[in-house]
């Protein structure tokens, strides 16, 4: 299981004046003609005050505009940075099965996501023992035997952990203590959780999300496996692992840096 949230804000600044240049400093000060020139859509990646003005010769500048960031700290020893892209989805590489073809092309928004699996310790330590972990027991190793309603629980306690704006909510409520115990069985309730896609806490990936992660971003070079054709280099799997899970980050990266 692996939760993210919403990447680092672009930023795009426009003028209704023609032939105009706008200018802009992200330090609150005055914007002038020696300030960094504005080219295209950049990422803001810290709390601060940006500030633009538009010029053109012979016409007096523009009024200045400020706009403020806010933003969470990210522990880039945590989280990966996936940059916003488009790539082709589905198995490209030999015969695939139904539900992998056919391939198509996916665009996605920037994010962050885990770099490592969700430890027992990470997991534990917001919604207590899990039974039944038996094949592979230690706190870096990933936590098993959960189920999607679990996950909804353990994103939102997380996010309000670290002062993040949850996420899911169900009847209307995004707070856990008032969803009542987890199903372990279909619940009609809680499988009408909504998303708030603007929030900046934690929730799973969709499933492009995912793939492209694991793909590093990219189809170049196009893998069958996150960052690399043998699958043993990059994971555990039945042939290598003994039966048993393993503590997370043993395996090679992909070329984004995910393990």
């Amino acid at each position: 299981m692996v939760v993210f949230f919403n990447a680092y804000p672009e930023v795009s600044i426009s003028t209704y004046t023609p032939g105009a240049s706008i200018y802009y400093t992200l330090d609150g000060s005055e914007p002038t003609l020696d300030s960094s020139p504005y080219t295209g859509p950049f990422i803001i990646q810290s709390s601060l005050t940006l500030s633009a003005r538009a010029f053109k010769e012979n016409m007096t500048s523009s009024a200045i505009v400020t706009a403020g960031f806010e933003l969470a700290p990210i522990d880039l020893e945590r989280f990966v940075y996936v940059p916003s892209g488009t790539f082709t989805m589905g198995r490209t590489v030999g015969e695939g099965y139904d539900n992998e073809l056919p391939t198509h092309t996916v665009s996605l928004n920037a994010f962050f996501i885990g770099k490592y699996e969700v430890t027992q310790a990470e997991y534990q330590s917001l919604m207590g023992t899990v039974l039944g972990l038996t094949n592979g027991v230690g706190p870096e190793h990933p936590i098993y035997r959960v189920n999607w309603y679990s996950m909804l629980k353990y994103c939102n306690l997380r996010s309000m952990e670290e002062n993040l704006q949850p996420v899911y909510s169900i009847n209307g409520s995004s707070n856990p203590t008032d969803w009542g115990s987890i199903p372990f069985e279909p619940n009609a309730i809680w499988d009408a959780v909504l998303c708030d896609w603007e929030a900046n806490g934690y929730r799973l990936p969709t499933e492009a999300e995912w793939e492209y992660a694991a793909r590093g971003a990219t189809n170049d070079p196009d893998f069958i496996y996150s960052g690399s054709n043998d699958a043993g280099a990059v994971g555990w799997h039945q042939g290598n692992s003994g039966s048993s899970t393993h503590p997370v980050g043993q395996k090679l990266p992909n070329g984004l840096g995910n393990l």
